[in-house]
């Protein structure tokens, strides 16, 4: 628990500054248990620098603030803490009491944290009170348990506090609007599945079981976020109609409830396509796996996923569809890929259409790309891609190089790229430098990357590169490809490209690149090109020794580069052995006797 000055302080020393802080003879049950839970999440580093009486000042403030709360919804505030006798002690409090929940803490500090807010310790304790009809504190009215979350932050600035409140509050709302449809967003997943089960004919490349076990898999490997059931609107003549899908207020549940939060922009709804509105609805899988627009406030930060599953009449027409928000759950991505409806659907029949590959052992390196794909990518690609992209990346065992794998997203919003960078090459300047390039070229941005290492000899980095929906260029993706594995060559990748590309006589080579080719520092890389150090080596490589003691004699070289205007002039100095004094470097430069030889 919290110490001060590297001496423990007990539980005990705690509890007694509080109960004097509080004015109270003891503390009651529910305040016992709030201080418990307190000093558990504190360790002895959160807060070097306060006594127990400075702690006792904080709760003893956070537990007053709570005193009185209206049932309808949470209370919070940012405010300075001050300690023992109104010490400041340069830091901010921000204090939330709530009814207890679901995703409360992590969706708080995963917005807290995304916002670059500097957090040093946060506690949660959940108590036991009762509370009267006006809402304050009150032993005899039923209990019920209530969140107290207190994050303490370095200072917030006052040009960040109104946006801090503005988010914990939209932040708050989600989670109670996902929490509180949970049941009936559940039970809407329920009826879908039924009316899949009811429909007569089903198009899709699998049969409809594993449609419907995909959605059973979901109902306990899904945070529901937002749920919403449309209807395809149709013209006079029973066509489709090029119109935004339509929905009422008894059709959305959770964050969706909201008739401004689109799953899709808007420009990219299935029904406004009328390109390929009849294919969609007429010939596609009955259900789609893919990635909302709309980012997740609830549980962990990032874009929402999004499944939709069309609905039939009993003709097997497509007349509506249910679309489900929210984030696959932590056991999603750690099951076995090949356990898992659909996916193991997808993971058979690329495995069996690739049974053409003699190796067993190669077979093996195949079945272990597709299983740790992205499971993301797993999720939403299609079949057919996803066997040409597994071949794809199973060359590069043979021959690790710079790849890239373009999927365009169905909806037209964003492009996944997948980079596989050679392990010595990549950093995190590679990385950026990858994604400004693959961003550049659709005139998109980096909505996220993902690094991924593991004992084979590439870096594989998964880039979602968000577009504007019909408004973007269609780079040809081996050009990006080919900017990339340029932008990511070494210094010493370039030094033997040139030596072995003409910059050293034939037959010198090998003896060049052993001597040289860790023999450029960092100060000079960052200055000279290759060819340049193949230049300087032409002088370095017939210049007289130095003698046993001094140095040689002097080297100059003068050039200019295609740069250049014309009156502008370049020389390098080289000698053998002890450097160059500049005093003496200097005068030279106005001479014309002494020892000089020009290269």
């Amino acid at each position: 628990m919290y110490d001060l000055e590297n001496e423990q302080a007990s539980i005990a020393d705690l509890e007694h500054a509080l109960t004097q802080a509080l004015d109270s003879p003891a503390l009651s049950e529910a305040q016992t248990a709030f201080l418990t839970q307190a000093a558990d999440r504190l360790s002895p580093d959160d807060l070097a620098g306060l006594s127990s009486a400075d702690m006792a000042a904080i709760l003893a403030g956070f537990w007053r603030f709570c005193d009185r709360r209206n049932h309808a919804g949470p209370k919070y505030r940012l405010i300075h803490a001050l300690g023992d006798g109104g010490k400041d002690l340069e830091l901010e409090l921000l204090q939330i009491v709530q009814d207890d929940a679901p995703f409360l803490v992590d969706s708080v500090m995963g917005g807290l944290t995304e916002a670059g807010f500097d957090i040093r310790a946060v506690i949660h304790p959940v108590v036991q009170v009762g509370r009267d009809a006006e809402g304050w504190r009150n032993d005899g009215a039923p209990l019920r348990r209530e969140s107290m979350i207190m994050v303490m932050l370095a200072d917030v600035g006052e040009d960040r506090r109104s946006a801090l409140l503005e988010n914990l509050a939209k932040t708050l709302t989600d989670v109670h609007a996902a929490v509180g449809d949970f049941d009936a967003m559940t039970a809407m997943m329920r009826e879908t599945v039924e009316e899949l089960r009811r429909t007569p004919t089903l198009p899709g490349q699998y049969p409809v079981e594993e449609y419907i076990d995909f959605l059973t898999w979901l109902t306990d490997h899904f945070v529901f976020v937002g749920a919403r059931r449309y209807d395809y609107p149709r013209t006079p003549d029973g066509a489709y109609a090029a119109e935004e899908p339509r929905f009422g207020p008894e059709d959305c549940l959770g964050v969706l409830r909201d008739p401004q939060c689109s799953v899709l922009r808007r420009a990219s709804e299935p029904a406004i396509l009328t390109s390929d509105l009849k294919t969609y609805l007429e010939h596609e899988s009955p259900l789609v796996a893919a990635k909302s627009n709309l980012k997740s406030r609830v549980h962990r930060r990032g874009y929402m996923d999004y499944v939709g599953v069309k609905r039939y009449d009993v003709h097997g027409v497509a007349i509506g569809e249910v679309r489900f928000v929210g984030l696959y759950t932590v056991e999603a991505y750690e099951e076995p890929a090949r356990t898992l409806p659909l996916l193991r659907r997808k993971i058979a029949n690329v495995l069996a259409r690739a049974g053409h590959i003699p190796s067993d052992h190669t077979a093996k390196r195949l079945r272990y790309i597709v299983e740790t794909y992205p499971r993301d990518e797993l999720f939403q690609i299609g079949e057919d891609e996803l066997y040409d992209t597994a071949l794809g990346i199973l060359s590069l065992h043979d021959r690790p190089r710079v790849r890239l794998f373009v999927r365009r997203d169905p909806f037209d919003r964003f492009v996944s790229c997948l980079v596989f960078i050679p392990r010595e090459r990549y950093d995190s300047d590679a990385a950026r430098t990858a994604g400004r390039i693959l961003a550049e070229g659709y005139a998109g941005r980096v909505s996220a990357w993902y690094p991924t290492f593991s004992d084979q000899p590439l870096a594989r980095v998964h880039f979602v590169i968000g577009v504007t929906p019909r408004d973007h260029p269609s780079p040809e993706p081996r050009a990006l490809e080919t900017a990339i594995a340029e932008a990511v060559r070494t210094w010493s990748d370039r030094f033997e490209a040139a030596a072995r590309g003409g910059g050293v006589a034939p037959g010198l080579v090998a003896d060049i690149l052993t001597r040289y080719m860790g023999a450029f520092p960092a100060g000079y890389r960052d200055q000279y090109d290759a060819w340049e150090a193949l230049a300087d080596l032409n002088v370095i490589e017939g210049m007289t020794p130095a003698p046993p003691t001094g140095a040689g004699p002097l080297y100059i070289r003068a050039y200019r580069r295609t740069s250049d205007a014309a009156t502008q002039f370049r020389f390098k100095l080289y000698r053998a052995g002890e450097a160059v004094p500049l005093a003496d470097v200097m005068p030279r430069q106005g001479q014309r006797s002494g020892p000089r030889r020009c290269h």
